[in-house]
């Protein structure tokens, strides 16, 4: 009766309802009293229903079984059909921008990428973030640095070789580096350039060594290490000169 779409039983449900009302509208002083019974309790029709239950378990065609249609479960199955299809897409694809080779070296996995697990705060400057390092197990860190690890990542940030390929007229000056390297380049300045070496040395180093471009971007931890470089350092986080690509 409490089934409000459409079933076989529907009319004789009404029927039912109808019928109450009048008792209820002729007696308005019935006293109703609603009961029931712990599952655990020796009720006969317990003890009934959980035999029926059990002859359909030992008699159910096993290959005609299916899960219930919850939206839990097509929620899991729509989002494990999506990560297939990505991982197809991901190994069918060249995978060689700048993206591949420093992020995205790993199939989807639906999880969310390391790179955005950082967290972001609408404060400027490295000594907030220091700050924020002492108050919390994560540094928070600014939206200009965590635009400019976008960037980084893509490709796509301010560095000479970006003005080289999107800006033809470029002169020499635009795509040196100001260490006086010819071509300044993104492997340039986070692994190379002398203008960064201090900085470089407390947060891009290991053993001594700088590390490479993908090991730079494998965990959060080393991320957090990028975005303490650029907070402290500002490094390409915007163009040196205006101008229009293409």
């Amino acid at each position: 009766m409490t089934d409000a779409f459409p079933h076989e039983e529907q009319a004789t449900a009404i029927s039912h309802l109808e019928k109450l009302g009048e008792l209820l509208s002729t007696h308005p002083n019935t006293e109703i009293r609603l009961q029931w019974l712990p599952k655990k309790t020796p009720f006969i029709g317990f003890q009934r229903v959980r035999q029926l239950a059990f002859e359909a378990i030992h008699t159910a065609a096993a290959a005609d079984l299916n899960k219930p249609h919850s939206i839990k479960k097509l929620k899991d199955t729509t989002k494990r059909v999506a990560i297939t299809k990505w991982g197809e897409v991901f190994h069918n694809n060249p995978r060689t921008s700048m993206a591949y080779r420093t992020a995205l070296q790993n199939p989807p996995d639906g999880k969310t990428h390391h790179t955005f697990n950082v967290t972001q705060t609408t404060g400027e400057g490295h000594r907030e973030a220091e700050h924020n390092r002492d108050r919390q197990a994560k540094v928070k860190f600014s939206r200009l640095s965590h635009s400019t690890l976008l960037r980084y990542i893509t490709g796509h940030t301010f560095v000479g070789e970006y003005t080289q390929r999107f800006y033809p007229p470029h002169t020499q000056d635009q795509i040196a580096c100001p260490c006086g390297k010819h071509l300044q380049t993104i492997e340039h300045v986070l692994n190379e350039c002398p203008l960064y070496t201090a900085a470089r040395r407390r947060h891009l180093t290991a053993n001594g060594r700088p590390r490479t471009l993908s090991q730079l971007f494998t965990n959060s931890k080393h991320v957090e290490e990028v975005l303490c470089f650029l907070e402290e350092t500002g490094a390409c986080a915007k163009p040196r000169t205006r101008w229009e690509p293409g």
